[in-house]
């Protein structure tokens, strides 16, 4: 495996962050800004006043933001909708980088190389996990499944190869290894299963988003529905996450969230009341409530 001695050291730097999940459009049609997604009313006008002076070609910013900014201004509404969105990317965003955190700080004393691989595969799908948060709020559902499967079978891939040496480790392909994860999610085969047809786009899920008739034929880009299927696909793959990194890492740990131990065969399983698995059931009566 190339590199595979210098993985031995265990030392896995942590990138330097720019997230576009902290941030928040302002603007109108013609021109947006990016501004920190906790900014203040103030900083909001006048990043508006400035955006409006350049596209009206005016030289005063000052007069933009005293005649037409600052008294038409209002911050945007958060209906339920919204904030059950921001509830779960906020839940996901908080769990993803506590995960990693675990990571990073509870397994430095491994030293069997499947174990260090499947750490660094484990770190490096917080990448993938940020750029599925992107897809969801651009309502990208289909991208966003296609990054969910990948995720999946890097978890499986991960689960896999975590006590195999270098060789076996270079010949297991991750699409081959969800069966693996059966052992500790049972229903991981037909998950997998639905996860494939979204990211193929499989035949069957064409009239979703093809609508053909008589006299028009229409194609669906975006539909805030499907987000909402998104993020609650994002918080089923997000558990697995936590189940796995338990699981593969259990001898290392000193607390768990996801699993706890059988009291018949003192092993570790599903943690049936693990908060992930509670907000999923949260999050799902929510969207019922919002007739979605």
């Amino acid at each position: 495996m190339m590199g595979a001695n210098n993985l031995r050291n265990n030392s896995f730097g942590k990138i330097a962050e720019f997230n576009f999940e902290n941030y928040e459009l302002v603007g109108d049609l013609q021109c947006s800004v990016a501004i920190d997604g906790k900014y203040s009313d103030e900083l909001a006008m006048k990043v508006i006043a400035a955006v409006k002076a350049y596209t009206l070609d005016c030289k005063s910013i000052d007069y933009v933001y005293r005649n037409y900014i600052r008294e038409s201004y209002h911050k945007p509404i958060i209906d339920n909708k919204s904030q059950t969105l921001r509830d779960i990317f906020s839940y996901s965003k908080r769990e993803i980088r506590k995960i990693n955190n675990r990571l990073h700080n509870e397994t430095n004393s491994i030293d069997q190389l499947g174990m260090i691989v499947a750490k660094g595969a484990l770190i490096r799908l917080k990448n993938s996990f940020e750029a599925s948060l992107f897809m969801i709020r651009q309502q990208y559902y289909y991208e966003a499944m296609s990054i969910f499967k990948l995720i999946t079978e890097q978890l499986a891939w991960s689960f896999e190869i975590y006590k195999l040496n270098e060789d076996k480790i270079m010949k297991t392909k991750p699409s081959y290894s969800i069966n693996k994860l059966k052992d500790v999610i049972p229903n991981i085969g037909i998950y997998y299963g639905m996860l494939n047809e979204y990211a193929h786009i499989a035949a069957k899920v064409t009239p979703n988003h093809i609508k053909i008739g008589n006299d028009e034929s229409k194609i669906i880009l975006g539909n805030p529905n499907d987000t909402f299927y998104a993020a609650i696909t994002l918080l089923e793959v997000l558990d697995f996450y936590g189940i796995v990194f338990e699981f593969i890492f259990q001898d290392y740990l000193n607390r768990f969230k996801y699993l706890i131990k059988s009291n018949e065969t003192n092993c570790l399983i599903l943690n049936n009341n693990r908060n992930s698995l509670n907000m999923i059931k949260m999050v799902k009566l929510r969207i019922e409530e919002l007739n979605l």
